[in-house]
């Protein structure tokens, strides 16, 4: 099988990305533990962590019944709308998402622990559709690992370290549990599906 690496544009991409986030994290952090150590570095070191070859954050991809509404696009008065300080992130997020869903699903995974199921969701409507619609529904940032601390124990140290080789080290750490969490939730999916009985004739 042939495997195209990467392209440098998307890291650019995720850099950028991870970089917004941080500072939308440093200036108004969420009731979380995550985000108000987040909040304690400093410029130089949320730049540092920015690096991470993956989306630092969530699109609540694991959230199925988020995004069946998203994917339904029946509006529904209960939903509260994506923040204003969320949504500019968030836009830009699911267009890379949608575009490496479309040209390079194993990329999707790798950069934002999009399943393949969800990948094939996303390829099916348009990207002003899915957009709109995820924030409508209130699709916005959380921070990733969040029941993983110890994941961010190891970024955040790593960053905080001058040494290039341990931020590396840890970037690479956390891109392996990121990798089997997006597994994980795969398997569940399939696992949870009904499998239907087929009708037997009496011949049969």
């Amino acid at each position: 099988m042939q495997y195209p690496c990467p392209e440098r544009t998307d890291l650019d991409e995720i850099r950028a990305l991870n970089s917004a986030f941080l500072n939308v994290c440093a200036r108004a952090p969420m009731p979380d533990g995550v985000t108000a150590r987040i909040a304690s570095l400093n410029y130089p070191e949320r730049e540092s962590l920015s690096d991470a070859p993956f989306l630092l954050f969530s699109l609540q991809e694991d959230q199925t019944s988020l995004w069946d509404r998203v994917f339904a696009a029946e509006p529904d008065f209960l939903d509260e709308p994506t923040p204003p300080e969320w949504v500019p992130i968030t836009t830009a997020a699911v267009a890379l998402v949608w575009h490496l869903a479309k040209r390079a699903p194993h990329d999707a995974r790798l950069f934002a622990a999009i399943s393949s199921s969800l990948s094939r969701r996303l390829v099916e409507h348009p990207l002003i559709s899915v957009t709109h619609r995820a924030l409508a529904v209130g699709i916005s940032p959380r921070p990733r690992f969040a029941a993983q601390p110890g994941t961010w124990d190891i970024l955040i140290e790593a960053c905080s370290a001058s040494d290039s080789d341990r931020m590396n080290t840890g970037a690479m750490i956390a891109l392996q549990r990121l990798l089997l969490k997006s597994s994980e939730t795969e398997t569940e999916r399939l696992a949870a599906r009904r499998i239907e009985s087929v009708p037997r004739s009496v011949a049969e």
